[in-house]
Protein backbone atom coordinates (compact mmCIF):
# COMPACT_ATOMS: atom_id res chain seq x y z
CA UNK A 1 0.00 0.00 0.00
CA UNK A 2 1.47 3.38 -0.42
CA UNK A 3 1.52 5.55 2.17
CA UNK A 4 -0.66 8.84 2.26
CA UNK A 5 1.08 12.42 2.12
CA UNK A 6 -0.89 14.93 4.34
CA UNK A 7 -1.46 18.13 1.51
CA UNK A 8 0.34 21.11 1.94
CA UNK A 9 -0.81 24.33 3.79
CA UNK A 10 -1.12 26.69 1.26
CA UNK A 11 2.24 29.37 1.21
CA UNK A 12 1.47 32.53 2.84
CA UNK A 13 0.29 35.52 0.47
CA UNK A 14 3.69 37.66 -0.46
CA UNK A 15 1.30 40.68 -1.01
CA UNK A 16 -1.07 42.14 0.45
CA UNK A 17 -3.41 45.19 0.22
CA UNK A 18 -3.45 48.21 2.49
CA UNK A 19 -6.20 50.96 3.11
CA UNK A 20 -6.24 54.14 5.14
CA UNK A 21 -6.99 57.82 5.19
CA UNK A 22 -5.48 60.76 4.33
CA UNK A 23 -6.73 63.72 5.27
CA UNK A 24 -6.39 68.17 6.25
CA UNK A 25 -5.89 68.43 9.91
CA UNK A 26 -9.05 69.84 9.98
CA UNK A 27 -10.66 66.87 8.65
CA UNK A 28 -11.33 67.89 5.44
CA UNK A 29 -10.26 65.99 1.83
CA UNK A 30 -7.35 67.10 0.44
CA UNK A 31 -7.19 68.48 -3.22
CA UNK A 32 -5.54 65.75 -5.61
CA UNK A 33 -3.86 63.75 -2.84
CA UNK A 34 -1.07 61.66 -3.57
CA UNK A 35 0.72 58.80 -1.13
CA UNK A 36 3.71 56.64 -1.60
CA UNK A 37 5.08 53.57 0.15
CA UNK A 38 9.11 53.69 0.32
CA UNK A 39 10.47 50.38 1.52
CA UNK A 40 13.55 48.47 1.10
CA UNK A 41 14.07 46.28 -1.88
CA UNK A 42 17.44 44.84 -1.69
CA UNK A 43 20.01 47.60 -1.48
CA UNK A 44 17.66 49.70 -2.98
CA UNK A 45 14.70 51.47 -1.82
CA UNK A 46 11.15 50.92 -3.73
CA UNK A 47 8.48 52.78 -4.24
CA UNK A 48 4.49 52.43 -4.65
CA UNK A 49 2.14 54.44 -5.60
CA UNK A 50 -1.16 54.37 -3.45
CA UNK A 51 -4.88 55.67 -5.04
CA UNK A 52 -6.47 57.74 -3.55
CA UNK A 53 -10.36 58.64 -3.83
CA UNK A 54 -12.10 62.15 -3.16
CA UNK A 55 -12.86 61.73 0.23
CA UNK A 56 -9.27 60.58 1.51
CA UNK A 57 -9.46 56.96 1.42
CA UNK A 58 -6.33 55.44 -0.02
CA UNK A 59 -5.76 52.04 -1.49
CA UNK A 60 -2.08 49.89 -2.11
CA UNK A 61 -2.10 46.74 -3.77
CA UNK A 62 0.74 44.73 -3.94
CA UNK A 63 2.38 46.09 -0.83
CA UNK A 64 5.31 43.70 0.29
CA UNK A 65 3.82 41.82 3.44
CA UNK A 66 7.33 41.41 4.74
CA UNK A 67 7.68 45.25 5.05
CA UNK A 68 4.62 45.53 7.43
CA UNK A 69 7.21 43.79 10.06
CA UNK A 70 8.78 47.20 10.77
CA UNK A 71 9.03 50.68 9.86
CA UNK A 72 8.31 52.28 6.92
CA UNK A 73 8.23 55.40 5.29
CA UNK A 74 5.10 57.01 3.16
CA UNK A 75 5.34 60.53 1.35
CA UNK A 76 2.25 62.27 1.61
CA UNK A 77 1.23 65.18 -0.39
CA UNK A 78 -1.48 67.52 -2.17
CA UNK A 79 -2.12 70.61 -4.05
CA UNK A 80 -1.61 73.79 -1.37
CA UNK A 81 0.73 71.80 1.02
CA UNK A 82 4.21 70.35 0.93
CA UNK A 83 5.56 66.82 0.23
CA UNK A 84 6.27 65.28 3.54
CA UNK A 85 8.15 62.08 4.56
CA UNK A 86 6.24 60.13 7.43
CA UNK A 87 7.85 57.34 9.49
CA UNK A 88 5.45 54.81 10.15
CA UNK A 89 5.19 50.95 11.77
CA UNK A 90 4.00 48.34 8.72
CA UNK A 91 1.48 47.18 11.21
CA UNK A 92 0.03 50.69 11.60
CA UNK A 93 -0.35 50.53 7.79
CA UNK A 94 -1.92 47.26 7.84
CA UNK A 95 -4.38 48.18 10.11
CA UNK A 96 -5.30 51.17 8.68
CA UNK A 97 -3.87 54.37 9.65
CA UNK A 98 -5.03 57.99 9.24
CA UNK A 99 -2.34 60.35 8.02
CA UNK A 100 -3.51 64.46 7.95
CA UNK A 101 -1.45 67.55 6.66
CA UNK A 102 -1.44 70.72 8.04
CA UNK A 103 -1.01 73.98 5.94
CA UNK A 104 2.51 74.76 5.25
CA UNK A 105 3.62 77.69 6.94
CA UNK A 106 5.92 80.73 5.62
CA UNK A 107 9.27 81.44 7.89
CA UNK A 108 10.74 84.55 6.82
CA UNK A 109 13.90 86.13 8.32
CA UNK A 110 16.39 88.37 7.38
CA UNK A 111 20.71 88.02 7.95
CA UNK A 112 23.01 90.26 9.39
CA UNK A 113 25.95 90.63 10.52
CA UNK A 114 27.47 91.86 13.12
CA UNK A 115 26.85 95.78 13.11
CA UNK A 116 23.44 95.16 11.80
CA UNK A 117 24.11 95.14 8.34
CA UNK A 118 22.21 92.95 5.38
CA UNK A 119 24.07 89.75 4.59
CA UNK A 120 23.10 89.13 0.82
CA UNK A 121 23.61 85.78 -1.00
CA UNK A 122 23.30 83.68 2.22
CA UNK A 123 22.13 79.99 1.15
CA UNK A 124 19.86 78.47 3.73
CA UNK A 125 19.57 74.66 3.20
CA UNK A 126 17.30 71.98 5.60
CA UNK A 127 15.37 69.13 5.57
CA UNK A 128 12.35 67.89 6.78
CA UNK A 129 12.57 64.08 6.29
CA UNK A 130 15.10 61.99 4.32
CA UNK A 131 14.23 63.23 1.10
CA UNK A 132 12.86 66.25 0.88
CA UNK A 133 14.49 69.42 1.01
CA UNK A 134 14.26 73.17 1.80
CA UNK A 135 16.50 76.02 -0.47
CA UNK A 136 16.61 79.77 0.20
CA UNK A 137 19.00 82.77 -0.74
CA UNK A 138 19.09 85.98 1.27
CA UNK A 139 18.37 88.81 -0.85
CA UNK A 140 20.71 92.66 -0.91
CA UNK A 141 18.55 93.64 2.31
CA UNK A 142 19.66 89.77 4.02
CA UNK A 143 15.77 88.61 3.83
CA UNK A 144 15.25 85.50 2.82
CA UNK A 145 11.45 83.30 2.68
CA UNK A 146 10.66 79.43 2.35
CA UNK A 147 7.70 77.37 3.05
CA UNK A 148 8.00 74.95 5.67
CA UNK A 149 5.57 72.11 6.90
CA UNK A 150 3.97 72.78 10.23
CA UNK A 151 4.53 70.98 13.23
CA UNK A 152 7.51 69.06 11.81
CA UNK A 153 10.62 69.27 13.05
CA UNK A 154 13.02 71.53 10.20
CA UNK A 155 17.03 70.88 10.57
CA UNK A 156 19.04 73.80 8.99
CA UNK A 157 22.58 74.95 8.33
CA UNK A 158 23.92 78.18 6.78
CA UNK A 159 26.70 78.74 4.08
CA UNK A 160 28.05 82.01 2.96
CA UNK A 161 31.44 82.68 1.19
CA UNK A 162 32.60 85.87 2.40
CA UNK A 163 31.55 85.53 5.99
CA UNK A 164 33.42 83.95 9.05
CA UNK A 165 32.03 81.22 11.30
CA UNK A 166 29.81 83.09 13.51
CA UNK A 167 28.80 86.25 11.78
CA UNK A 168 25.80 85.51 10.99
CA UNK A 169 22.65 85.86 13.16
CA UNK A 170 19.05 84.67 12.35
Amino acid sequence: STPEVAPRAPAPPRKTTVRGLLIRADGQPLERPTIWLLYPSGRRHARLQGRVDAEGGFVMSDVPVSCLDGPVQLEIGAKGFLTETRRVHGRDLAEGITLALHPPITVRGRFVDERGKPVAGTRLDGWHGPWTSIHAVSDEEGRFEFLSPANRYVGMYLTHEHAPEGLLEV
